[in-house]
């Protein structure tokens, strides 16, 4: 269950990225079309740095699901040695 939720996960967050990565490039273009230093000018440059941040954030969690996940294989293979030391004792 945990596995499935982790690539729900990733896949939820590609297609953010997507997504992202298409406003963006739609907010460029209206950029690159508005008179430099006009108030529509700098309302897409504005919209550009949010998307950055978004993808920023987004790429946050994903590398903090990785590290659980990593976490997660370190407790279970520990948790795995330390049964097969316990059977190598008794």
């Amino acid at each position: 269950m945990e596995k499935r939720l982790d690539c729900s996960l990733t896949d939820r967050v590609k297609e953010a990225l997507d997504l992202i990565l298409a406003f963006c490039a739609e907010a460029l273009e209206e950029r690159a079309k508005a008179c430099e230093d006009s108030a529509e000018w700098h309302k897409r440059t504005g919209e550009v740095l949010a998307y950055a941040r978004m993808t920023s954030l987004l790429w946050g969690i994903e590398e903090a699901a990785k590290t659980s996940r990593q976490t997660d294989r370190r407790k279970s293979t520990y948790r795995e040695l330390r049964t097969y030391f316990y059977m190598l004792c008794n």
